[in-house]
C-alpha cells in the first residue's frame, strides 16, 4: 500500500526519497556510542513492498548495511521474514531471527522512519544475530559479553 511521502526539505531527505524509491528503501546507520551499540534500520520496505522495516544492531555499520540490502533483495524477490523464526544465509555460517520491535523504541531508534512514515505507523522486526556458538541472547548460555552489543527491543516476549 503506496503512503503519501514527506516533501524533502535537504538533500539528505531528498537522498532518502530517491533510494526508497530507486532501490526499495533507505538504509539509516548510526554509530556506536555511550548510550548504546551502532545500529542500522532500513526505511521504505513497508512502503514499497508491505514488509516491516528491519533493525540490525551491534555488528559492523557496512556489515549491517550489506544485510539489509541482502534482505531487500529478497524482500523485492517475495520472502517475508517473520517474528519468531529463524533463517539461514542472512549473516555467513549463522543463523538468525527475527523479534518484533516494540513501539516504545521507535522514538530512540526511528528517527528518520517516522519523519518517511509521518509518525509510528509502520512495523519493524530486529534481525537478531547469534554468539560465536550459534546462541541466542534470550537463551542461557549465551554470551554474556555480547549483551551490550545485542540489545533486544522486542514487544513481548
Amino acid at each position: 500500500m503506496k503512503r503519501e511521502l514527506p516533501t524533502p526539505k535537504d538533500d539528505a531527505e531528498r537522498k532518502a526519497l530517491k533510494d526508497v524509491a530507486e532501490s526499495g528503501c533507505h538504509v539509516i546507520k548510526v554509530m556506536e556510542d555511550d548510550s548504546g551499540p551502532g545500529f542500522a534500520y532500513s526505511i521504505g520496505l513497508f512502503h514499497n513492498f508491505d514488509h516491516p522495516e528491519i533493525l540490525v544492531v551491534g555488528l559492523d555499520l557496512h556489515l549491517m548495511h550489506v544485510i539489509l540490502n541482502n534482505l531487500r533483495d529478497e524482500i523485492r524477490s517475495g520472502e517475508r521474514f517473520r517474528a519468531k523464526q529463524r533463517y539461514a544465509d542472512i549473516l555467513e555460517g549463522f543463523d538468525c531471527e527475527f523479534r518484533e520491535v516494540a513501539i516504545s523504541h521507535y522514538c530512540e531508534l526511528f528517527g528518520w522512519a517516522k519523519w518517511f512514515y509521518r509518525g509510528t505507523e509502520f512495523p519493524a522486526l530486529q534481525c537478531v544475530w547469534p554468539d560465536m556458538k550459534g546462541h541466542f541472547p534470550w537463551e542461557a548460555d549465551f554470551n554474556t559479553k555480547l549483551k551490550r552489543r545485542q540489545l533486544l527491543y522486542e514487544s513481548g516476549s
